[in-house]
């Protein structure tokens, strides 16, 4: 999948440039590839009930990568004019907001560097029935709070 190239090109050379500038090391990890062997042989990190698949596959990657270049030209283009930054200044506003906090205004804010704000459409009505949710309990859906739009 494409998206992945882009995101786990981005963990190795993050994780790379991270790892090569400490200036104490005793561990000697320089970059993922340390990392991985590191995480595989130090019995504290309980591998391989603690897996290193993501980091082998990021490190599988190279930031000279034509898929990854092309990619990363678009992420640009999201983060600036083609995206909030750009929609912000064509229409001289201050904020964006949208009816609901989905993930990919998350996703474009973070790469922007923009704040986010959702704002309720409306709310659930006296009488809804109470919705849990599967796995945390939390509520999910009841009377008064605000509508949640729910993909499809």
């Amino acid at each position: 999948m494409e998206k992945s190239v882009l995101l786990d090109t981005d963990m190795k050379v993050a994780v790379d440039t991270y790892l090569s500038s400490l200036t104490t090391n005793p561990q000697r990890v320089h970059n993922l590839n340390d990392l991985i062997a590191f995480t595989k042989s130090c019995s504290g990190e309980n591998y391989p009930l603690r897996n290193v698949e993501g980091f082998q596959r990021a490190a599988a990657t190279s930031p000279l990568d034509e898929t990854y270049l092309r990619l990363s030209a678009r992420d640009e283009y999201f983060a600036t004019d083609g995206g909030i930054e750009g929609a912000l200044g064509r229409h001289r506003c201050n904020v964006l907001l949208v009816p609901t906090l989905c993930v990919t205004l998350q996703t474009f804010a973070a790469k922007a560097g923009s704040p986010v704000m959702s704002v309720p459409m409306g709310s659930y009505p006296p009488g809804t029935i109470v919705e849990r949710g599967e796995h945390n309990d939390l509520v999910n859906v009841a009377p008064g709070i605000p509508y949640v739009i729910k993909k499809l």
